[in-house]
């Protein structure tokens, strides 16, 4: 659970929903985005196609979920993926990227440092209930009273949670030759390349090729692909295809194959593995509610 310095707040939600041509406008550093004393405020972006956003460090704390399809965040090196369900938590002055895929709705939501404290340290995964999920779309209500959104701020606050199942994440190589082979991969989970055939390609043997990846990545090459490829069916099983699509389009003859791949890598089966959001975390007995005094809001 959160801790709440001083008076709770938040600015009306009324930013405008960002479509994909206009991310590039999107400055990398920023003030703070919530006006006292309010404790957050968010944002909406559409992404049309597949976006990678300009690299951001902000002031606030943010956590950035979707509503539809599929985000991945890049912070020192790891790619961490959030479908539907499950939203990613970047402390205040990291540097990060996100990538959306084509059609995703994305929510971000930041969160004023000296109005609240976190449990948790670093980056993290939290799940974004359907309450949660509610509450930060109700804050946009313009009509809520003062009161009101201060509470609906307060519970959202009160909710969050890391959630216990670990998201995906997948380390990227620093290596500059070893990126190139981890972005085309990234690009193209079905490729069946082995370790000799990149080693060719780079001048190496393909035992050179596994030694770096399992020395920047903690996993040998096909350890890693499985891993890009398990991100791959994330995004689309969000996008509404089925399991045994995804499986035939990453190359597997039969689907359980697949299914026994992701669950030996996430402990569950795909349909599982979402359904862990919504109970990520035990109900936390909420503090008395306290009055709310706004008469000395500034204008």
């Amino acid at each position: 659970m959160m801790q709440i310095h001083g008076q709770l707040a938040d600015v009306v939600w009324t930013t405008a929903t960002v479509v994909a041509q206009e991310f590039a406008e999107i400055t990398e550093d920023r003030d703070s985005a919530v006006t006292f004393p309010w404790m957050l405020t968010s944002e909406t972006f559409l992404s049309q196609a597949h976006q990678r956003w300009p690299g951001g460090i902000h002031r606030d704390h943010e956590l950035i979920f979707s509503t539809n399809g599929t985000l991945t965040v890049e912070i020192q090196g790891r790619l961490w993926i959030a479908p539907p369900g499950l939203g990613i938590w970047i402390p205040a002055g990291q540097a990060h990227h996100v990538t959306t895929e084509p059609g995703t709705v994305a929510h971000v939501t930041y969160f004023a440092t000296d109005r609240i404290s976190v449990p948790w340290e670093g980056m993290s995964a939290i799940g974004v209930t359907t309450l949660i999920r509610e509450l930060i779309l109700a804050n946009k209500n313009a009509e809520l009273t003062d009161e009101v959104r201060a509470r609906v701020q307060r519970l959202v606050c009160d909710l969050l949670a890391p959630v216990r199942t670990m998201p995906l994440e997948i380390r990227m190589p620093a290596d500059p030759a070893l990126r190139i082979v981890a972005e085309e991969i990234l690009r193209d989970p079905a490729n069946n390349g082995t370790s000799a055939d990149w080693g060719k390609r780079l001048g190496v043997s393909g035992r050179t090729v596994n030694r770096g990846f399992d020395r920047e990545t903690g996993s040998t090459l096909t350890q890693w692909r499985i891993r890009v490829r398990i991100r791959r069916a994330l995004i689309d099983i969000a996008a509404g295809h089925s399991v045994a699509s995804i499986a035939h389009e990453l190359g597997y003859a039969n689907p359980s194959t697949f299914i026994q791949l992701f669950k030996q890598t996430t402990g569950y089966t795909p349909a599982a593995y979402f359904k862990t959001f919504e109970n990520s975390h035990e109900p936390t007995e909420l503090e008395e509610p306290k009055p709310w005094h706004f008469a000395n809001r500034p204008k």
